[in-house]
């Protein structure tokens, strides 16, 4: 039984190398591929910014005003192509306004003579219509910097007389050198002086905008200063200064050679002391710096005259 047992323990491992041999020469299968998914990988969602808190509004209004301004402004009448027409016009400095207050008085040059109703008044503000009548109702001047609104007086206040006693710029309204007065225009001059020796250059004056040309009459002792509002444009007398030989006076009848004491009886009503030494003989002001009769002495007497704003 033992043998039997052995016998067939050995062909069942026969039958078993067998097989192994036969089966030993094939290739083993390639284990299979997972597929492919054929699903598109979903893109990592990008971080979601967090808005920065929104800052409150800026006003404005006030951070773009320029910086406030003092305006020196006065009212008087403008000659114009359909008659006088109230004006008011402002300067940026004391000094300019009265300039303008002496022309006013003298005329011409788009001005009415002596229409002067509102001396000049201080307004604080970053432009004159934040003050007065908005600043819609103003145009930009001819002079640089300066504002001018037409059509009435916007300013407060008791209006100026045009004859008031003592009115240093209503002086000149009045005033006149012989028949020579400020204000003339040139073709009046030339009927009474005829053609001058020499002219100047035609020269835009700063402090006014005006365009000055110096006439020369040497043989008479005259100079005078035609102003006009453009180059170009009519020529009227702005101012005018005399000296030897004229022999021309003014309407108090004050002329060359006339003494200090003289001078004085005349136009001590309207005598101009202000940021003057009383004790200087030198010179003497009739009316106002911005606006008068200035009068010149050597030896104790007149040696020139000048008519017209003097201070610049």
């Amino acid at each position: 039984m033992i043998a039997s047992l052995g016998m067939r323990t050995l062909a069942s491992f026969g039958i078993t190398i067998l097989l192994g041999a036969c089966t030993a020469g094939e290739p083993k299968p390639e284990p299979k591929a997972k597929p492919k998914s054929t699903t598109a990988a979903k893109p990592e969602p990008a971080p979601v910014a967090t808005p920065e808190p929104t800052p409150p509004p800026i006003d404005r209004s006030e951070a773009m005003l320029p910086p406030a301004s003092d305006w020196w402004c006065v009212c008087y009448q403008a000659d114009t192509k359909t008659g006088p027409e109230s004006t008011t016009s402002c300067r940026a400095s004391e000094v300019e306004c009265h300039k303008l207050e002496g022309r006013i008085a003298q005329g011409g040059r788009g001005l009415v003579a002596g229409s002067l109703s509102q001396r000049c008044s201080l307004i604080h503000a970053a432009h004159p219509g934040d003050a007065i009548g908005g600043r819609e109702a103003w145009q930009p001047s001819k002079l640089a910097g300066a504002w001018t609104s037409e059509g009435a007086c916007l300013l407060e206040g008791v209006p100026v007389g045009d004859e008031a006693e003592g009115n240093g710029y209503s002086l000149l309204m009045h005033e006149a050198l012989g028949d020579l007065r400020l204000g003339m225009e040139a073709s009046e001059v030339l009927e009474l002086l005829g053609t001058p020796k020499s002219k100047g250059e035609i020269e835009e004056e700063e402090a006014t905008g005006d365009f000055v040309q110096e006439w020369q009459y040497p043989d008479v002792g005259l100079t005078l200063y035609m102003s006009a509002a453009s180059r170009g444009a009519p020529q009227s007398l702005g101012s005018l200064r005399a000296s030897s030989p004229c022999n021309l006076k003014t309407k108090r009848g004050v002329g060359l050679g006339s003494t200090w004491a003289e001078v004085d009886k005349a136009y001590g009503d309207v005598h101009d002391l202000e940021g003057l030494d009383p004790d200087d003989k030198l010179s003497y002001t009739a009316g106002s710096v911005y606006g008068g009769v200035f009068f010149f002495f050597e030896a104790g007497k007149v040696e020139s005259i000048f008519m017209g704003a003097g201070a610049e």
